[in-house]
């Protein structure tokens, strides 16, 4: 288990959150850990204890849209769509992590054991995504795409979705109250059922689009 008061890291990345990590109590379950018993499941704790620096609410111009199963959530889960769509902005959440802590956080989104990633976000253009070293199978690799986007007081940002093509699907009962609960704190959202909706009903859509390609470092572009 790591510990807060030997971590030197800095924290210079900003992880986006558009689902269910918008909640605190989610969110916290990756960075420190948590119970098989508890709502969220058991989950390792990272390597860099220490709370985010700082967080923040913002928009991102990604639909939101719900695709894939959860045995745990019972229903599809949240991603947001690779391709910029000013007519479709999601309520985020950026919190202000380590590297270490990103890498972590996009480890237990994946429930694998290896991750060989490291962030080198500097290097990804704004609005291009990165494969992330999973294998898609069952319940592992759902979210296997670094999707960078505008730093954010100048310090680098990324959202973590998928570029598999799930099929479109609705939520969970459980899981849709998690997202509530985290979407109503943002102050941005005059009805949040009504939001959810609306990323439901767009979902079909979302899934017959396909992913664009992946950045590549190597041709640049």
């Amino acid at each position: 288990m790591g510990d807060p008061a030997l971590s030197t890291e800095p924290q210079d990345h900003w992880y986006v959150a558009f689902g269910s990590n918008t909640l605190d109590e989610r969110f916290e379950a990756y960075l420190f850990g948590s119970e098989a018993a508890s709502a969220y499941g058991r989950h390792e704790a990272g390597p860099d204890m220490r709370p985010p620096a700082e967080a923040r609410w913002l928009e991102i111009d990604y639909p939101l849209y719900f695709a894939g199963e959860s045995l745990r959530w019972a229903g599809a889960v949240a991603f947001v769509s690779l391709a910029r769509d000013r007519g479709g902005a999601s309520v985020a959440r950026a919190f202000r992590i380590s590297a270490a802590q990103l890498v972590h956080v996009a480890k237990s989104e994946n429930a694998v054991v290896d991750f060989p990633w490291t962030p080198e976000l500097d290097a990804v253009p704004v609005d291009r995504w990165v494969p992330l070293p999973v294998k898609g199978a069952g319940p592992q690799g759902k979210y296997n795409a670094a999707l960078r986007l505008p730093d954010i007081d100048g310090a680098p940002a990324v959202t973590l979705t998928t570029a598999r093509a799930y099929r479109a699907g609705i939520p969970g009962d459980a899981y849709r109250d998690v997202l509530r609960r985290g979407l109503s704190e943002s102050g941005r959202l005059d009805d949040v059922d009504a939001y959810l909706d609306a990323a439901v009903a767009r979902s079909r859509r979302m899934t017959a689009m396909g992913a664009p390609p992946p950045y590549n470092s190597r041709l640049g572009y």
